[in-house]
């Protein structure tokens, strides 16, 4: 049953009709279905492209349908201007202080392998998408599966969608100090973040594991869609990253939003100027390229 605050974070949309959960053998992942008529497909069934997507929130919050509502705008979205049948795959991992890294990255890995393994998925149909702390996790997964092709037998996705990610467990860049009096992100934050996240690591916030900014080549990444908002602090790591991929061989789009703050994609109350609706159009062509009916 629905309560009020899913609600409130849902919409009017019947999230039994729209979503049901899934998990892998043994209960070792969780993850939800989002697509019309959930419940009576198979994941990945007649789809166009599965969208693999993890959540923000710092590795400390948030949940995997928290964005359920604009999932199903996007579903719908795209299905009117590319004629595309779209499954969003949620993915629920660990969240910290329980849970620090790698916890998060293997439960992702695990779910891309059981739609590639179990349910016979090509990657070519396979999309990593994430916002914030979960447009890390899409980036630190492709990095590590790129570089042990033997160990967990799978190929990367066709490509990675990266929303407002965090990409950098430093707070040194100029936008850090340009625009912390505009975001809602703080120097502060991030820190106890990092810290909860490294916990039982020997790893430094700067470590390309953990902050592929610094990793030392993005080579053999897919092809690659990010946003940032121009009053995010994230933004010129952002646009760093972006740039250090394209000079290592990996295609990178990016759009710097104006006027714009952190996940402006996807947390549509905050966004403006529209912002939020070119960023659906956007992800749309990059997915499934030019748009056919609009």
């Amino acid at each position: 049953m629905v309560g009020y605050m899913d609600q409130l974070m849902y919409g009017p949309i019947r999230t039994k009709d729209w979503s049901r959960q899934i998990e892998g053998e043994g209960g070792k992942w969780k993850a939800y279905l989002i697509t019309e008529n959930a419940n009576d497909v198979e994941v990945g069934e007649n789809a166009d492209v599965v969208v693999l997507y993890a959540h923000g929130g710092g590795y400390t919050l948030g949940h995997p349908m928290v964005t359920f509502a604009i999932f199903v705008r996007w579903i719908k979205y795209w299905k009117t201007t590319h004629d595309a049948n779209t499954h969003i795959v949620s993915v629920s991992y660990g969240l910290t202080p329980e849970h620090s890294f790698p916890s998060q990255r293997n439960t992702f890995v695990q779910c891309y392998q059981w739609l590639v393994h179990e349910k016979g998925i090509n990657p070519s149909r396979i999309a990593f998408a994430g916002d914030s702390a979960g447009g890390n996790l899409v980036l630190i997964s492709a990095l590590h599966i790129i570089k042990n092709p033997t160990l967990l037998a799978v190929p990367p996705p066709s490509c990675i969608l990266g929303i407002s990610p965090f990409v950098s467990g430093l707070s040194t860049s100029m936008s850090w100090k340009l625009n912390s009096e505009f975001d809602y992100i703080s120097d502060y934050w991030l820190d106890a973040r990092a810290q909860c996240y490294l916990r039982g690591t020997n790893l430094k916030k700067d470590d390309g594991a953990v902050s592929p900014l610094f990793e030392k080549s993005l080579h053999g990444l897919p092809r690659m869609w990010m946003c940032v908002g121009d009053c995010e602090v994230f933004r010129d790591d952002v646009v760093a990253f972006a740039r250090k991929a394209n000079e290592d061989g990996v295609s990178t789009e990016i759009v710097v939003e104006k006027g714009n703050v952190h996940n402006y994609a996807v947390a549509w109350s905050l966004a403006r100027n529209g912002a939020e609706k070119k960023a659906m159009k956007q992800m749309g062509k990059f997915i499934f390229g030019e748009t056919c009916n609009q």
